[in-house]
């Protein structure tokens, strides 16, 4: 007893788990949500989309946060938020056209506001209008994917409803015979497929893409070397090989999904095989900027995959996730190059041991958001704290945060963005009074 009360003393009271007290299980399943969609959503989708806008406004305003790679938001932010994004679209019941005419709205805002304040401040839009769409490329990115990932979309909800017709009937067996088989077809149609992307795509294209992405270039005006435009038509020729190259892996993740779906195994084991395949290929073939958008249509492709069948063992791996979250942190601080203050995505490097380092501290933050990040973000968050109106606030905050820096610059576009809290917080009230 006398040690009891010095624990006590010393180091305050005993936690709950060693007192005998019972702790809530979390739900053994390797679900990414639940079937039934709590009252007032998911949090953790929310808590996640306001902190991601947060950061990337806070990039956009002092760009050298992201080049120090402080809190490692290189690795986390942007693929969280497409994440997000991946499994929002699996969720949502709008037609296809009215999700996109939703998108064309923020698009349209945002660009219209930034292009006031390019105006407003005396700089020449005309000959940089890449830079006045600046933040919303994401948009537009977004629904080019959305219209891309319909058919994906259309075929993961038919066969979620065909998973849930065979729950009540008994597994079938592993296929035993045949797997050297199975696995040798597999990569047999990989490499066919990595030829015909490699070799033969880029000659059956460039005669008439190259012309048009360099005009593209051209016409958009702006630092577009940031992601790799071509400036003649010699590097838009092997700019169009390259996509052809980076298209491989997104092809390969699509032909993988179908494939493991037709054995007969646990569908939560495609996304892991679908995260290996994308690491694996990253981590030892190099990419230029201009992968960008092809890396944020595979992380895309993951969030709906992994929001269709789970993940196999999420909630073990979750578990350690939850436990020894400080143990990752402490790796990624070992192992990032404390001189390096650059950002790998606009400037790849050619260093595979950096590249690799790069890519698997990248896949352990986006396993560690699909298989825990609904412990990492209470729900208290919105019915405790009543926090909902930051939900608003982040959605302007993207639209208007690059023409506040630019109109006002640091540190007074911040005074404005955060008199904004208080604002929203006002108009959510009214709405629910």
């Amino acid at each position: 007893m006398q040690l009891l009360v010095s624990w006590s003393i010393t180091t305050g009271p005993i936690p709950p788990s060693y007192s005998g007290e019972v702790v809530e299980e979390v739900e053994d399943t390797d679900r990414l949500l639940p079937k039934k969609m709590p009252k007032g959503g998911f949090p953790h989708l929310d808590v996640t989309r306001i902190v991601c806008v947060l950061l990337v406004a806070i990039d956009h305003g002092s760009p050298m946060f992201a080049e120090w790679n402080v809190i490692y938001v290189q690795q986390w932010v942007l693929q969280w938020i497409v994440l997000v994004s991946g499994v929002s679209f699996c969720l949502s019941s709008k037609s296809l056209l009215s999700y996109l005419g939703r998108l064309a709205i923020y698009a349209a805002v945002g660009i219209m506001v930034n292009w006031c304040a390019w105006i407003a401040t005396g700089q020449d839009w005309e000959h940089d209008f890449f830079n006045v769409v600046f933040q919303m490329w994401f948009i537009v990115g977004l629904m080019l994917f959305c219209t891309i990932l319909s058919p994906l979309k259309k075929w993961l909800a038919s066969d979620a409803k065909l998973l849930e017709s065979q729950e009540a009937l008994p597994s079938a067996p592993s296929p035993e015979e045949g797997v050297l088989n199975i696995v040798l077809t597999i990569l047999m149609a990989l490499l066919f497929l990595g030829l015909l992307c490699i070799v033969f795509l880029p000659k059956l294209l460039n005669p008439f893409l190259a012309p048009i992405f360099l005009q593209f270039a051209k016409s958009i005006g702006g630092d577009g070397n940031v992601w790799g435009l071509p400036a003649n038509l010699k590097e838009s020729q092997a700019f169009v090989a390259h996509l052809c190259t980076y298209a491989f892996l997104t092809l390969s993740n699509l032909f993988l999904v179908r494939t493991f779906r037709s054995i007969a195994i646990k569908p939560s084991i495609i996304p892991w095989v679908v995260m290996a395949n994308t690491l694996v290929n990253r981590a030892l073939i190099y990419r230029g900027p201009e992968e960008r958008p092809f890396h944020l249509l595979d992380i895309m492709i993951l969030g709906m995959v992994a929001q269709t069948y789970g993940i196999l063992h999420r909630k073990t791996v979750g578990d350690y996730y939850c436990r020894y979250w400080f143990v990752l942190l402490i790796g990624f601080a070992i192992t990032w190059p404390p001189y390096l203050d650059r950002r790998l995505d606009m400037y790849p490097t050619f260093d595979r041991i950096l590249r690799c380092k790069a890519e698997l501290m990248e896949s352990l933050c986006i396993l560690g958001w699909l298989s825990a990040s609904d412990r990492f973000f209470s729900r208290e968050i919105f019915t405790v704290d009543r926090l909902g109106f930051m939900n608003d606030w982040a959605l302007i905050v993207f639209l208007v945060h690059k023409a506040m820096h630019i109109i006002f610059g640091l540190p007074y576009s911040w005074i404005v963005l955060l008199l904004l809290i208080p604002v929203c917080n006002i108009f959510r009230r009214r709405e629910t009074m």
